[in-house]
C-alpha cells in the first residue's frame, strides 16, 4: 500500500471487521484505543465546507473527520503523496 503497509485483503477485512464492531467485546482494539483512533488530533480546515459541514474539519491517526449534514464522518481517500 501506499503507507508502506504490506498486508492481504485478508488483513483488511480483519480491520474493517474491528472498526466496524468496535464496541465488540472481542475487538482487539481498546475503547481507549478507538477514542484516539477517531479522536481529532489537528485542525485541517477550521470552518468546514458550508453549508453542509458545520464543524471544522479534523485530522486524527490517519482519519479524517468531519459532519456532513449532522452525520459523523470518519474516513480517508486512500491517497498518499505520489499515490492514489
Amino acid at each position: 500500500g501506499a503507507g508502506i503497509i504490506l498486508s492481504s485483503a485478508y488483513d483488511y477485512a480483519k480491520w474493517v471487521r474491528a472498526m466496524i464492531e468496535r464496541n465488540s467485546s472481542s475487538s482487539p482494539i481498546s475503547q481507549e484505543g478507538y477514542a484516539s483512533l477517531l479522536g481529532a488530533h489537528s485542525i485541517v480546515l477550521p470552518t468546514g465546507v458550508p453549508p453542509v459541514e458545520t464543524a471544522p474539519v479534523t485530522y486524527g491517526l490517519g482519519w479524517m473527520i468531519h459532519v456532513y449534514r449532522g452525520e459523523l464522518i470518519v474516513e480517508h481517500t486512500g491517497a498518499q503523496p505520489g499515490f492514489a
